[in-house]
């Protein structure tokens, strides 16, 4: 199984914990949240499950009691980044900008971890 990694530069707390924070998902969706990282870790999603968004991002869309979030995230040297979860709203503009932030954060993070 991979191991996750939530996307942070250097010591600085990670971004994408503070989204998961800011949205106060209840235990039964931080559960859910879980199963499908671990799922994804595993390789057991259906291929349609995991979309490219380009530029090595993935996304997987977890649907939760009400609510569905975009789970954007890259493959690097066998493990998985957590590079944003966002709450998924079907405007155009919103899609894009949670798209650009996922791909800035993955440049960020290569850098940083000198990958090309």
């Amino acid at each position: 199984m991979k191991e996750w990694e939530f996307f942070r530069l250097g010591d600085a707390r990670s971004p994408v914990a503070k989204e998961i924070q800011k949205e106060k998902l209840s235990p039964a969706e931080l559960g859910r949240l879980d199963e499908i990282m671990d799922r994804v870790a595993s390789g057991e999603t259906l291929k349609k499950d995991v979309k490219p968004l380009g530029d090595g991002v993935l996304e997987f869309v977890l649907h939760l009691d009400k609510r569905s979030y975009r789970m954007a995230f890259a493959e690097l040297d066998g493990g998985l980044v957590l590079l944003a979860l966002t709450y998924f709203r079907k405007t155009k503009q919103r899609q894009k900008e949670s798209v650009d932030l996922a791909k800035e954060r993955l440049k960020a993070y290569k850098h940083h971890h000198g990958m090309n």
